[in-house]
């Protein structure tokens, strides 16, 4: 008969033998501290699992040393470096577009729009929905400390 936890969890109970405790009991058992010793496995349960977790390790280094490995690597290699020069395209048509949006930067909207006010320094319009003006006064808050988890929530709720 299989382990306990090799079961399926819609399978029949194991028969229990008079006298033993029931998987339940025994899991509340182990729960509260109560276990009988070290655990205990024969000489097939570790060999089984010495073989199931070394294949794949080994499986993975006779793929890479192989001949299709080494294609995969070069078909990697080569897919790497469009796809950084994609990236690099990307970034660059994002720093245009933004220095072209009337959303960010100095001459953004603003919260209270015309009326003078003394906006915060760090609020430079970077960011999107940055509209200068910083209802829980995030700016004195230190790098990583408590305020963090706050404008984080702040910026999901918006």
């Amino acid at each position: 008969m299989p382990p306990p936890f090799l079961l399926h969890p819609h399978s029949p109970a194991p028969p229990a033998a008079a006298g033993s405790l029931s998987l339940q009991q025994q899991l509340l058992r182990l729960r509260r501290g109560g276990g009988s010793g070290p655990v205990r496995a024969s000489w097939q349960e570790l060999a089984g699992v010495l073989v199931f977790s070394a294949v794949p390790f080994t499986a993975v280094k006779v793929l890479a040393n192989s001949p299709l490995g080494a294609r995969l690597r070069r078909r990697l290699e080569d897919r790497k470096a469009a796809a950084a020069a994609e990236a690099d395209a990307l970034r660059a048509a994002s720093r245009q577009a933004r220095s072209s949006s009337s959303w960010y930067g100095g001459d953004r909207p603003r919260w209270l729009g015309p009326v003078p006010y003394d906006y915060p320094a760090h609020l430079t319009g970077e960011y999107p929905g940055d509209y200068g003006f910083d209802i829980a006064a995030l700016r004195s808050c230190i790098v990583g400390g408590p305020c963090l988890l706050l404008s984080v929530l702040l910026s999901l709720s918006s």
